[in-house]
């Protein structure tokens, strides 16, 4: 089978001749293994999966970034500047409406060698109050065509450069959770949701909408599957009636758009997760990912597959990128993917992955014992 093929069997829950090893990359690795500056996630991951002999499921960032804060529209103005200050870089977005200019600033530990795939923390939200939400609300734009067209034309593109590689699944720009706590303040989510339900929903709905718009065009692409993120509303942060009551309403409302037109979704989630995997399976999900693992997370791998069983879902992950990847030993590396690979590929529906990307300070030797190893025990 070729990885495409390979992938795409599992994914719709029959056997394929070994399991798929699809490790998520992004511009940290790539950048440092490839020793080279302004990677493309697309180009270079396939660079990467042909020089390093892994199945490959791209995660472009080309359609996340919301399309009314990429460009202005009337009544709508959008600046985006950087600067460097004691330390930190900072990215600061401004958008003039008739009655307000609101404004969002993200910042991020500078680091000169290090500009590609930079992880910014939102210092002031650009909703701080129910009136800016009003003003937001108000003045959005709608999409001029644009954003749907460069969805269409960037899916036929990456479909036809992946070839038989593997499957092109971008990032969309949210999970309707995430895509809030793009603009808003998540402690004031939490409580908005307990102490003024109505006013939380209603912004709740405000951000689906603007994700079923944005499922509406991925359906209409060649994109193979989806990617949404639902790592905000996390096991450690809500319990599972919280998750349900309160943000699961909305996120299956996307992936049934999805799911219902024939496109899969792939749901993200790479922290703590255990308490919420009865939600997710019943959330219409295609794939989750990250399963992951004790320290950074606390799923257990051998009670997902158990719990997930049945429900369609195909389940990506599991392996310690973050400290065992980096830390361990070639040999210990190898006998850790193959032990993993074991446990997922019982009953299929496995993908074999990390826990999350794969980070900067990851030993090359180490990186292929993890290759090696799953496939070492991926034949069914």
């Amino acid at each position: 089978m070729t990885s495409r093929e390979r992938l795409l069997t599992v994914i719709n829950g029959e056997i394929p001749d070994r399991v798929p090893v699809a490790p998520f990359i992004q511009q940290e690795f790539m950048s440092e293994y490839l020793k080279k500056g302004g990677t493309d996630r697309l180009i270079d991951a396939c660079t990467c999966a042909d020089e390093l002999g892994f199945d490959l499921m791209t995660r472009q960032n080309v359609n996340s970034k919301p399309y009314f804060i990429r460009k202005s529209f009337p009544n709508w103005e959008v600046n985006e500047s950087k600067e460097i200050k004691n330390g930190n870089h900072y990215k600061i977005t401004t958008i003039k409406t008739p009655m307000k200019t609101l404004e969002m600033i993200e910042g991020a530990p500078y680091k000169k060698d290090i500009l590609e795939g930079i992880h910014y923390l939102t210092t002031k939200f650009m909703i701080e109050s129910e009136e800016d939400f009003e003003i937001f609300a108000k003045y959005l734009p709608k999409d001029d065509g644009g954003h749907k067209r460069e969805i269409i034309e960037n899916g036929k593109y990456a479909r036809e450069y992946i070839g038989e590689r593997g499957l092109n699944s971008p990032w969309s720009c949210g999970g309707v959770f995430n895509l809030a706590c793009t603009f808003m303040n998540i402690q004031e989510m939490l409580m908005d949701a307990i102490c003024d339900e109505e006013y939380y929903c209603e912004y709740m709905d405000f951000f689906t909408n603007l994700m079923m718009y944005d499922a509406e065009c991925y359906i209409e692409s060649e994109y193979d599957i989806v990617g949404m993120q639902g790592n905000m509303a996390n096991g450690g942060l809500m319990k599972e009636d919280h998750f349900r009551r309160h943000v699961m309403p909305y996120e299956k409302k996307v992936c049934s758009l999805l799911k219902d037109n024939g496109k899969p979704v792939l749901y993200h989630n790479c922290g703590r997760a255990m308490s919420l995997l009865p939600c997710y399976t019943d959330m219409g999900l295609t794939v989750y990912e990250t399963l992951a693992a004790a320290p950074e997370g606390d799923t257990d791998l051998l009670e997902a597959k158990k719990l997930f069983e049945g429900t369609g879902v195909t389940l990506m992950g599991t392996f310690d990128q973050v400290n065992f990847l980096k830390q361990a030993t070639p040999d210990e590396v190898y006998r850790r993917a193959a032990e993993i690979m074991s446990i997922g590929k019982k009953g299929g529906r496995y993908i074999f992955a990390a826990s999350d990307y794969i980070e900067v300070g990851t030993p090359i030797d180490n990186f292929m014992a993890f290759i090696e190893g799953a496939v070492s025990e991926s034949a069914y």
